[in-house]
């Protein structure tokens, strides 16, 4: 497939048909859901866009800094990180409006519940200055800290691949191990540790796909042979973390 205007036609095909996958993930009771990746994989298509999402993160920084230097780059990513926090902070305010509206006339406690509604009514500063620095996160805005991160640590991250790809790649398994341990230890909380597991690894394998690393001798097979070791342990760790819990 070609680009059109830099944009990647590949990477904006997947992201589509991820989101769809994700949709049907939250459908209760899909059939559907049982043929997606959170029925047999680790992973499951939310980690997929989150990598899809470092793939096109790294490239937008190397496209950028080639064409207009490492300020613009830098500068780039500083905004970004800026626009998504601003939209982080809308959609907290967005989800906890709803829950007030249901709480007040108590149309429908669970959902108010759910909102974060009541510790933000009971301590309205409080939980004000939480959500400013991220400390709590309202129900339908907690993806978006995830990205004003990761568009913050771009500049750096990607600079750093590109000089030490292999110091790189144990920075990618030393999370991806604890993140494995806590999900083989309770199967409570795999849902919320197989992120630490799956997103270290987006920035760097973007730069390595795209060539941008330096051709030292064996690195790509040494990359390789570690790529696989860390999918054969995940799936060790999730039969055993599955079967035990």
């Amino acid at each position: 497939m070609a680009s059109r205007q830099g944009r990647s036609i590949e990477v904006d095909f997947f992201r589509g048909v991820v989101l769809i996958v994700i949709v049907l993930d939250h459908i209760p009771g899909s059939a559907l859901s049982q043929l997606t990746m959170h029925a047999y994989a680790l992973c499951d298509s939310a980690e997929v866009f989150v990598f899809l999402g470092g793939y096109a993160s790294a490239a937008a920084f190397v496209a950028v800094r080639t064409h207009r230097g490492v300020s613009a780059a830098q500068g780039r990513f500083l905004r970004r990180s800026w626009e998504i926090y601003r939209a982080y902070l809308l959609t907290a305010v967005l989800t906890l409006l709803p829950g007030a509206l249901l709480a007040l006339p108590h149309l429908n406690p669970a959902a108010a519940d759910l909102s974060g509604w009541a510790s933000f009514a009971t301590h309205p500063v409080r939980e004000t200055f939480h959500v400013v620095l991220l400390a709590r996160q309202p129900y339908l805005s907690s993806v978006l800290p995830m990205y004003v991160i990761l568009a913050l640590c771009v500049p750096a991250a990607v600079p750093f691949a590109r000089r030490a790809p292999l110091a790189t790649r144990r920075a990618d398994l030393q999370p991806a191990a604890l993140g494995l341990r806590a999900a083989a230890g309770c199967a409570r909380r795999r849902e919320h540790v197989r992120e630490l597991a799956v997103q270290p690894i987006c920035v760097a394998v973007d730069v390595r796909i795209r060539h941008a690393l330096p051709a030292a001798p064996g690195s790509a097979r040494l990359q390789d042979l570690a790529n696989l070791a860390l999918a054969g342990t995940m799936r060790v760790r999730r039969g055993g973390a599955v079967r035990g819990g």
